[in-house]
Formats: C-alpha cells, sequence, structure tokens
C-alpha cells in the first residue's frame, strides 16, 4: 500500500513524533553551568553543578550530533535534577518524553514503553483528562506501538487522544488533523476500511486548512486512499483519485 512516495503506509509512523516536547520549557535556577573541557582524547563535559536546562541543551547537542549514548546519559542526568522539582513541573515530563523518544530510536522498547507510560501518568495527574498535554503524551506513546506494529494497543489510544483535541480545538487544527491522520492509518493497516475511509474523506474534504495547503501531505493522504479503494475492489474510483486528487471532493 503506497505512501509517501512509494513508501509503505507505515511511513506515517513519523506523524506521530510531531507533537513531541511542545511544553513550553522554563530554566531550573540559576546554577553554575556545565563546562566542556579540551583534553588528548577529545571533549569532555564537566558537570560543577546540576541545572536541567544545561542537561537537556547538552542532551539535544549530542543527538543533532548523533551521540545517543552521551544524549542518554544526559536526559538521565536531566531526569534526576527534574525529580527534585514539583511532581507536575512539566520539566520532568520533557525529561521523561526524551528519554522515551530516544529509546524507541534506539529499539529499546522496553525502556520507552516505560518511560512512555510515566509521562502519560505525569501528564493526568498534572493536566486533568481533557487536556492537551495529556494527548501529546498519549501520542507518544500510540507512536512507539506504532512503531512495533502494535496496531491494536495504538488504537484506542489514538481515539482518546482525538478526543481531547476535538474538545479543545476546532476541526481544522494542525493537532486535530494529525490525530485524525494517524487513527485513519491505523484502522487503515488493520483492515478497519470503512471506519478508515470516513477519516480519510473528512480530512481530504477539508479546504483551507493546513493539510489542504501542504501538497506533500494531502499527496500522501491521497495515495493511502487510493490504495484503500483498490483493496476494496473500487478500481475506478481509486484511478479517479489519483488523478484528480482533492478536487475529486471539492467539486463533489
Amino acid at each position: 500500500m503506497p505512501a509517501y512516495g512509494g513508501a509503505s503506509p507505515q511511513a506515517v509512523k513519523e506523524d506521530f513524533g510531531r507533537l513531541v516536547r511542545r511544553i513550553q520549557q522554563s530554566n531550573s535556577g540559576q546554577f553554575a553551568p556545565i563546562k566542556e573541557v579540551e583534553t588528548d582524547s577529545g571533549k569532555v563535559f564537566v558537570v560543577h553543578n546540576r541545572d536541567w536546562s544545561q542537561y537537556r541543551r547538552l542532551a539535544m547537542q549530542a543527538q543533532e550530533a548523533g551521540n545517543l549514548a552521551q544524549a542518554e546519559f544526559m536526559w538521565l542526568a536531566s531526569l534526576g535534577e527534574a525529580k527534585a522539582f514539583h511532581p507536575h513541573d512539566p520539566r520532568l515530563m520533557v525529561s521523561i518524553e526524551s528519554l522515551s523518544s530516544l529509546y524507541a530510536a534506539l529499539e529499546r522498547f522496553d525502556q520507552a514503553e516505560s518511560f512512555g507510560k510515566q509521562s502519560v501518568e505525569i501528564a493526568l495527574q498534572a493536566f486533568g483528562n481533557d487536556h492537551p498535554n495529556l494527548a501529546r503524551c498519549l501520542n507518544n506513546l500510540a507512536g512507539l506501538y506504532y512503531q512495533q506494529g502494535r496496531y491494536a494497543e495504538a488504537e484506542p489510544i489514538c481515539r482518546r487522544l482525538l478526543a481531547i483535541y476535538e474538545k479543545n480545538y476546532p476541526h481544522e487544527h494542525p493537532d486535530v488533523i494529525t490525530a485524525t491522520t494517524n487513527l485513519a492509518m491505523l484502522y487503515h493497516m488493520q483492515g478497519k476500511y470503512k471506519l478508515a475511509e470516513r477519516l480519510y474523506i473528512r480530512l481530504i474534504s477539508m479546504e483551507g486548512t493546513e493539510l489542504s495547503k501542504n501538497q506533500d501531505q494531502l499527496a500522501a493522504l491521497l495515495a493511502n486512499y487510493a490504495e484503500l479503494l483498490q483493496a476494496t475492489g473500487r478500481t475506478s474510483l481509486a484511478n479517479e483519485v489519483k488523478s484528480r486528487g482533492g478536487s475529486l471532493f471539492q467539486t463533489a
């Protein structure tokens, strides 16, 4: 089932990562910074005092450089710092979510899942049942399950987070669109074609949204919908979707 220029619909798993770490972050206090010191074997990090924001900065630098072992060390250090904060401090969630994402990238899925579930629990306690921050943590956990092909486990999580976004935002909001796309893909991958098709049509029919203006994303969505039509024996309509694109629904 091609998507994104010939890739499998599993490429959509990348969408699950779009909402990671949007929580506003603040400095953890005025401490002496972590220093980078030149040695004969290269740069090393010397920690004189604790500072959450410094740990975070160095973790992100290490990730960008592809040094995931160093990134893990720094994220764990940031978590150690964050545990001294109030239990509802968003920086604690940032550290935990970041570790979950890092372990997912390393395919250390047990650890990724453990941290992902922790972030959900923290968000639930800090923000309640209907807050977008909870939805973002759920989104990351669902993305982890999607990455492993655990679609049946990801599906109820995606239904829940979509309901949260729909309660907080208008239907054309980018987070609502992303959550709807993810749920459509989960239905599609499990062969729940009627449910998937309903969401595909809802998305494709939207005018004036971020999705309708993003040609690559819209093309991927149309390609996936065409594949669904093909799989359900509607070859003629599948070909029409491929040839006419979004105009098929704008003029229907």
